[in-house]
């Protein structure tokens, strides 16, 4: 029993060993420890960690957003821009074209009048000239039947001109004349028509002081493209007076009964 003894110590010495080199190759995580004797307590769960790189993708998608929503922003801006510009442009062209309408019929108006006057100014001047006579001399009367007439009219005037100093004279004709008013009673194109109204004071053979006056009207017809020239005239003028009292019986003499009418009885009868 003795031999045996030291192989029993040696065994006991050899198992003792082999457990701690056991408990040496185990480590720390096989030891057991308090944490597993008791249950560990529920922690909450961590959030995962968002990477650098998921940071850096959210970042470029969302400056690519911006990028793509700024070229939107900007075709809406320039398209109000547009409109705008495009409206303005088009009130100043309105505003300009009835300024420029206004303007025009403004001038129209202003021209049509002008042309009125110069035709009544012209019919007044030929009707005052045609109505003026003095028997004792009568070239200016007979310039004034021709001037500023067609050769037409022309024509005419002169010949009765002519007519009419074989009655002048003997009638001892002599006017002044006043152009009392004018007015155009029709256009047709560059034909005006005017009636000119004159006053005239005649003395003659049967007024030989005068204080005979009339008032006259004269229908001139002159036409604008021909430089206001005068194409016709007529009416009741001094010449058709001057007819009439050529026609009238002359007034008796001083100191002498006018003759009875026809059928009335005589003086004394």
């Amino acid at each position: 029993m003795t031999d045996h003894a030291p192989d029993e110590k040696a065994t006991t010495t050899d198992d003792a060993a082999a457990e701690d080199a056991v408990v040496e190759h185990a480590g720390p995580e096989d030891a057991p420890t308090e944490a597993e004797a008791a249950p560990p307590a529920k922690e909450p769960a961590a959030k995962p960690a968002v990477e650098d790189d998921d940071i850096e993708g959210e970042r470029s998608d969302t400056s690519g957003r911006r990028g793509l929503a700024s070229p939107a922003g900007s075709t809406v801006t320039t398209v109000v821009a547009t409109v705008a510009v495009i409206a303005v442009v088009a009130a100043i062209g309105i505003v300009g074209y009835l300024f420029l309408d206004t303007r025009n019929e403004l001038s129209s108006v202003t021209n049509a009048q002008a042309d009125r006057s110069q035709a009544e100014k012209v019919a007044g001047e030929y009707a005052a000239g045609a109505a003026a006579m003095d028997f004792r001399d009568l070239g200016p009367w007979r310039a004034s039947l021709v001037k500023g007439v067609s050769p037409e009219l022309k024509a005419k005037m002169d010949a009765a001109g002519g007519a009419m100093t074989q009655l002048l004279v003997p009638l001892q004709w002599a006017s002044t004349a006043t152009v009392s008013d004018t007015v155009v009673t029709s256009q047709s194109g560059p034909i005006y028509k005017v009636n000119a109204y004159v006053k005239t004071d005649v003395s003659n053979i049967q007024h030989p002081d005068g204080g005979y006056v009339s008032l006259n009207l004269w229908t001139v017809t002159l036409d604008k493209d021909k430089g206001w020239q005068v194409t016709d005239s007529g009416g009741d003028s001094a010449l058709l007076n001057a007819s009439r009292a050529a026609e009238a019986p002359a007034p008796p003499a001083q100191g002498r009964p006018a003759p009875p009418a026809d059928g009335a009885p005589s003086p004394g009868n």
